[in-house]
This record gives structure tokens, sequence and C-alpha cells, in this order.
């Protein structure tokens, strides 16, 4: 089936028995005409892709839990971006590549692809924070029912783009690759796989700098148990005593941001696995790729605050950024050349080559939950040898 993600109003065509799913198509009161969500709804997961933002994954519910974080910002029109810009202040600082700043709401976000990291300048070129692939609209998507599930899948063209030419931003500029993503959910149980797929159609070798930013939902007390010999904090200094644990801020108008760089995390067939423990026992297992970088984020508090402001004072965040999640990529965030050097990863990408990208989240009940926690433990018991200061 496929679904027009542009016209809510179009009727949705099917031909297509999706029982028991359900596909809804919808735009939330108060944002864009250009802005939609896509509603994917089983008995036990209820997912939403937002198309116009590259097919970030938005809201996801295992049962009555919620899997990620109630954004600060809401859906941005991508009609109207300019991610070059610097209309964000940063403590009052005139910085360009900030303005991303205002659409960082996903669940799932996937970065990229000239630049994963902090916002960097080269000969002229500003290259924005975390890239522009999360905010590259598609038009239509395919939705297709298994025997096992349902999976939806959109893909974009990602170019050389600029917001000069006089052109939509994301149609400016010479092809570059052509990006997949894809949610699929199982007919049965608490399950969601969300995958990205990057060919390379320039015609000539790429380094593709790619990574995600994936923000759990967090509770006073719930926990990011990471299976690594090795952690040290983001950017230098003494690692805290608690590197799990997120806890509300004591001042909502004060953000505090943590991140935790972890490296030679146990790993299986290429792949590995982080937990994600609430405070009833339960959980979730989140699988992925070894990667070259690999941090937990805890962030709270920042509801109106001056730290992010326009030009006119006004704060650009009016909830808190409570989170709690992880960042995976292929280089460092701040371009200092800090990965985990014991992962094999081939960075080129050759013409006509694809690379896939698999995340897996599973929800479990406490039984399962403890079983991941005590393989986790027993391997860092064994093999963490240094927390760095």
């Amino acid at each position: 089936m496929k679904l027009n993600c542009v016209n809510i109003y179009e009727p949705i065509i099917d031909d297509t028995d999706l029982d028991p799913f359900r596909i809804e198509l919808k735009n939330r009161k108060g944002e864009s005409e250009n802005a939609n969500r896509i509603c994917v709804v089983s008995d036990d997961v209820k997912a939403e892709l937002l198309p116009s933002k590259g097919m970030s994954a938005g809201e996801v519910f295992f049962g009555d839990r919620p899997l990620f974080w109630k954004p600060p910002v809401g859906l941005p029109d991508p009609e109207n971006l300019d991610l070059w810009g610097n209309k964000i202040l940063i403590n009052g600082s005139d910085i360009y590549g900030f303005d991303y700043l205002e659409t960082f709401m996903g669940g799932i976000e996937f970065y990229g692809l000239r630049n994963y990291g902090m916002p960097r300048k080269e000969n002229g070129i500003v290259f924005p924070l975390h890239g522009e692939t999360s905010n590259i609209p598609v038009k239509e998507v395919e939705v297709v029912k298994s025997n096992n599930g349902i999976s939806v899948t959109g893909s974009f063209i990602y170019r050389s783009m600029s917001s000069d030419t006089g052109s939509r931003w994301y149609l400016s500029g010479r092809k570059l690759y052509r990006v997949e993503q894809s949610m699929f959910i199982p007919l049965k149980g608490m399950m969601m796989t969300f995958k990205t797929t990057i060919e390379n159609i320039s015609g000539e070798t790429l380094l593709p700098d790619w990574g995600y930013h994936i923000t759990f939902r967090p509770e006073n007390g719930s926990k990011l148990i990471v299976p690594s010999k090795h952690a040290e904090v983001r950017g230098g200094g003494i690692l805290p005593e608690d590197i799990e644990t997120w806890h509300p801020a004591k001042d909502d108008k004060i953000r505090t941001e943590t991140g935790i760089i972890h490296k030679e995390l146990m790993t299986e067939t290429g792949k590995t696995f982080i937990l994600l423990r609430y405070t009833d026992g339960r959980g979730v297992k989140c699988t992925f790729p070894a990667s070259p970088y690999f941090q937990t984020w805890f962030c709270n508090g920042g509801a109106g605050s001056t730290e992010f402001t326009y030009r006119d004072g006004t704060s650009v965040f009016k909830k808190n950024w409570d989170g709690q999640g992880v960042e995976i990529g292929s280089s460092s965030l701040d371009h200092d050349g800090n990965i985990d050097r014991t992962v094999e990863y081939e960075r080129e990408l050759k013409a006509g080559m694809k690379k896939e990208i698999e995340l897996q989240f599973e929800f479990l009940d406490e039984k399962e939950c403890a079983q991941v926690e005590k393989q986790i433990r027993e391997y860092k018991k064994r093999n963490v040898r240094l927390n760095n200061t």
C-alpha cells in the first residue's frame, strides 16, 4: 500500500488486509500542514513515524508504557527551515549551525551525512549540528503487511545542499545518497525495529558521516546500563560515581547535560546492546551494531532558560529537556578523534554500494530484565579496567 504523506485529506486507498494493524496519517493541532505523522497501531505497540522529518520515529508505546521522551518543541515545518542560520544564540553568543535545536524532538533521529556531530565550518561552508537528514521530508511511504508483521518504509535523496540556491534547501545540489528508513512491528509482542539503508548514488567513493540520537522517556531512578569496559566523561573531567541513573532537575530553569563515552562494549556477531531499566523492574533492551562512537546522554531541566534563546531574548524551549538516551555514530561528536578503535568499521562507501544499520527495541518483564542486567554486570565485573578522570 502506498501512502501520500503530504495530503492528509486524500483517502487512503487500501486493497490490503492490514488487520490487526491500523494505519493513520495525522496532522496535530498547531503544527504546519507540511508536518504530518503516520500512526501504526497494534494490540501491543503504538508507534509514530514523522515523514516530514526524515522518517524519524516520534512517540512509541509498548502497551501503555511510553518509550521516548516528551520533546521540548513541536514538529517543525521542513519547508521553512534554515539549518545554516544563526537565529538561535548560545548563552547570548552568535554561533552558526545551532538552529537545528528548534527541530530536535524525535525519539529516534538519524543524522549526517556530511556532518554527524557538532557544527563546524570549512572553507566558508557551515556544516550544521547533526547534519540535515533528520529534517528532509518524505513525500510517500510504502506499507507492507506480512505473516510476521507490518513495515512502513520511506526514502529521500541526500544532496550537497545549501540554503542560498533559491530552491528548496533539500532539493539543492548534486545527489550523494539515497536514504531509506523503515520501521517494522511484529504481529505479536512488544518489539519494534528501525532500519536505515544508506546507498551511495554519487558515482564516486564517499565517507558517510552518520549517527543516531535515541532519547528515552526517563523517570526518577530509571537507569541506562551499558556493557562496556571503559567509560569517560565527554569533554574530560572526573567520572561521576553514578553514571547510570536519571534524576529530575533541582531547578527546572537550569539545564544539566551529561555525556558518558563508552568503549569496548560487549559484542556478538557485530552487534551490541544496552538496557533501559525502569524503577518497577521492567525495561527495554536496545540492540544495535557496534559502532566507532557510543555515548549515553542524560539531560534535565531547561524550561524557559536563557541558555538557548532567539535574538529577542525569548527562550527556545518552553518545556524541560528531560531525556535519557544514547548517541551512536561513525565518528566522534566533537571531531576530536575520541572513538572506540577496537570496533572494526569500514568508513568508505563505494559508488553503488549500500550500508544497513538496524536498531531493535524489545520490552522486557521483570525476570527478563533481571537476566539481561545480570549478564551486563558480570561482563563489567570481569572486564572494566579503567574509569577515565
